[in-house]
């Protein structure tokens, strides 16, 4: 019993280990985040909780008649069916009380799960992103990828408002384009530009965006961060297409 201990627990942190290796931070974050996660929740949806006093006043006031009314009812009853016992006593009938409140909280949690569980995967976008530079560089590459696609779309003929369309539509673009936006925009100087940008704003505020035009080659295409990508698209000429 000693050594397999020993061969589990060993498995186990060598199969740590290989994930915080290839960059998965997440298999010590989840333990933590389970424990302790609801505390940073709390403080950032506190501040904008408001208590209704009316129904929460009402609330107590259904629950104390259901705690008496209940209380009355299962000693009479337990007079009943057992006439020689001892009375029936207060805390039992808390005890019950405290037990169906536990039973609704269960099912409302228990349906909460399910719900957010089917929303995870049923979504398309990743449960977790590497810290590795390697995943980023690979975010960075569907957008430059996504940006040339755009750019051979524009200079194969594709009008320009049609463009978003097509790159979701194209098996080879469409799960970059269903993580990006892609954004047109007339320059000052009269050429096409594009932005290609992360729909998630956590990872737009690490990766930043891309932007490409006809005249520039693939690998002159500019990276910018995320305050140059808002900046981008507060220009004063206006945007011509972009993906929904």
């Amino acid at each position: 019993m000693k050594l397999f201990k020993k061969v589990l627990m060993g498995t186990f942190l060598l199969t740590m280990v290989f994930f915080l290796f290839i960059g998965q931070s997440w298999v010590l974050q989840v333990p933590f985040l389970l424990a302790f996660g609801w505390l940073g929740f709390l403080k950032s949806v506190g501040p904008s909780v408001t208590f209704r006093w009316g129904a929460i006043g009402e609330a107590l006031l259904v629950a104390g008649i259901l705690a008496v009314g209940s209380h009355l009812f299962l000693r009479w009853l337990w007079r009943q069916l057992q006439p020689e016992a001892s009375a029936w006593r207060v805390r039992w009938s808390v005890s019950l009380l405290l037990l169906l409140v536990l039973f609704f909280g269960a099912t409302m949690a228990s349906v909460g799960i399910g719900h957010h569980v089917g929303w995870l995967m049923a979504g398309r976008e990743a449960l977790v992103r590497s810290n590795w530079p390697r995943w980023r560089m690979e975010s960075a590459w569907n957008s430059r990828g996504l940006c040339h696609a755009a750019v051979a779309r524009l200079e194969a003929g594709t009008p320009l408002a049609d463009i978003p369309r097509y790159l979701l539509q194209d098996p080879e673009t469409r799960a970059p384009s269903e993580n990006h936006y892609v954004v047109s925009r007339v320059e000052p100087g009269g050429e096409t530009g594009f932005m290609v940008f992360a729909r998630d704003p956590l990872a737009l505020k690490s990766d930043g965006g891309v932007r490409c035009s006809k005249s520039q080659r693939p690998d002159e295409m500019e990276s910018l961060d995320a305050e140059a990508v808002a900046r981008w698209l507060a220009g004063a000429e206006p945007v011509v297409g972009a993906t929904p």
